[in-house]
């Protein structure tokens, strides 16, 4: 109910100003979207999209609620919208990746090794990218732990993609020493690869940062 009573309120204060606008409506979907209300979330960014078949933005954060829904087809359709406007962008090519990597996306859009080609698109693109290289580096941790499971002791089976989720997540760090999730999934690499002290000493980093320091970082796209 009181969430129903604010979409009101957010519809009759644009519309007691004149006619609703595609930013207007993209606006509220952000609303929605921060209080984790796919459904209206949604709702409110298709009429942005209606208003504007060209409004960049509103596909990138549809594309997002769809895939927080599971929704993974329609989460690459929206980022394949997006990037047909945008070719060069860099944050879209990290949203598709992340959908393409969701293990919850189902055999016909889970693709470690699509994602990998979005995200080294993503790098040429923005060689910056805090959130590329780390994305990267999950696949490619991902990947390596597929590879190395089930595997005897003492196997180097997959060391060569957790050794390079290592390098990703390493630059990422670089980029963004205050990401403790980045020491906590490069923690995970090199438990995989057998170098305890390093995993430790990642554990201890990860658990030195403070929440606060952490929180404006947004990993999705």
């Amino acid at each position: 109910m009181k969430k129903l009573f604010v979409a009101l309120f957010l519809l009759l204060a644009a519309l007691s100003f004149g006619q609703t606008t595609a930013r207007d409506y993209y606006n509220r979907g952000l609303t929605f979207f921060d209080q984790n209300d796919w459904d209206i979330a949604i709702l409110e960014f298709t009429d942005a999209i209606k208003l504007d078949p060209n409004y960049f933005d509103a596909y990138m954060k549809r594309g997002r609620v769809y895939r927080n829904r599971e929704e993974h087809t329609r989460s690459i359709a929206d980022y394949n919208q997006a990037l047909r406007l945008r070719p060069n962008s860099s944050d879209a090519y990290v949203g598709r990746a992340i959908t393409y990597g969701d293990r919850s996306a189902g055999n016909n859009v889970y693709s470690i090794q699509r994602a990998i080609e979005d995200l080294n698109q993503a790098i040429r693109l923005d060689p910056a990218s805090y959130v590329a290289y780390y994305w990267r580096g999950r696949m490619y941790l991902d990947l390596g732990m597929n590879q190395a499971s089930g595997t005897p002791v003492g196997s180097t089976a997959g060391h060569n993609s957790l050794n390079q989720a290592v390098t990703d997540l390493s630059q990422a760090i670089r980029l963004n020493s205050n990401s403790w999730v980045a020491y906590t999934y490069r923690a995970l690499a090199y438990n995989w690869l057998g170098l305890k002290s390093l995993q430790d000493a990642d554990n201890a980093r990860a658990r030195s940062i403070p929440d606060e320091l952490f929180r404006s970082v947004d990993h999705g796209r």
